[in-house]
């Protein structure tokens, strides 16, 4: 994201860098570590710029909305290591790491999530045997909208719901860009979120690779990459499916566009 909005300018600087820091470019993971490692290495696009204020938040983000206020994550780096697995909805509970905001130095600071332009993601694609039901039980709250209603079931992926959390923070006319399995597509338990697609948003992209069925690393999976407009669809709307015949490994940023 940091990088398509700074290849938008023809001058890049360091006052543009900072904005994108502290008021543009938000990010969430539920691991310390890798939510440690996205805030360095945001801050070390510009490292002559000084901010400490970088928006990645340590959170389940199923827990979050729009108008969440989230709390500063001192010293959470020390526990990085202890991660959060699902399993530990069902079993005995452990002390977790602290939960909150990165900050690079140790300054207190509260963060309000907004509604985005852009929600880029690679959710989680456990299947719903695998999701405990304590933690399914919390889903179903989290997504007990009226606009859900019908959609939310134990029949469900995990990545169903990240769906449905983009779809919270998105605003009108906003996009969601996501890697997917196939199936999402064409199994039962996300017709629901079928519906809500092509009644709610224009699907703009499908992109599958023949050279690799995947674009995640470590999967067996057949994978899309989505991309969809948040508003009606109109009779001009149309879908476009890319096949890409290299692997994914082998693209550039040039090749992919």
């Amino acid at each position: 994201a940091y990088n398509r909005k700074k290849g938008l300018y023809e001058k890049f600087s360091n006052d543009q860098h900072v904005r994108f820091l502290e008021n543009e470019v938000y990010g969430c993971d539920i691991m310390p570590f890798a939510a440690h490692l996205a805030a360095v290495n945001l801050a070390l696009q510009a490292p002559l710029s000084f901010t400490n204020k970088v928006n990645v938040v340590i959170r389940d983000s199923t827990e979050l909305a729009p108008g969440t206020e989230v709390a500063s994550a001192q010293k959470a780096i020390h526990d990085s290591y202890k991660t959060p697995k699902l399993a530990e909805f069902s079993a005995p509970r452990k002390p977790k790491p602290k939960k909150g905001v990165v900050d690079l130095l140790e300054q207190e600071r509260d963060l309000k999530l907004p509604k985005f332009d852009v929600v880029i993601m690679n959710p989680p694609f456990t299947r719903f045997q695998r999701i405990p039901p304590s933690f399914k039980k919390k889903l179903a709250e989290c997504f007990k909208s009226k606009r859900y209603k019908g959609i939310v079931h134990g029949q469900m992926g995990l990545h169903g719901y990240f769906l449905l959390l983009a779809d919270k923070f998105l605003e009108e006319d906003g996009r969601i860009a996501a890697v997917l399995p196939l199936t999402t597509l064409s199994l039962e338990g996300f017709y629901g979120i079928i519906r809500l697609l092509l009644s709610e948003y224009q699907i703009e992209h499908v992109i599958a690779s023949s050279g690799r069925s995947a674009f995640s690393e470590n999967t067996s999976l057949r994978e899309i990459l989505l991309v969809a407009r948040k508003g009606t669809p109109v009779p001009e709307t149309r879908t476009k499916f890319t096949f890409i015949h290299a692997s994914p490994e082998d693209l550039t940023v040039e090749k992919a566009r």
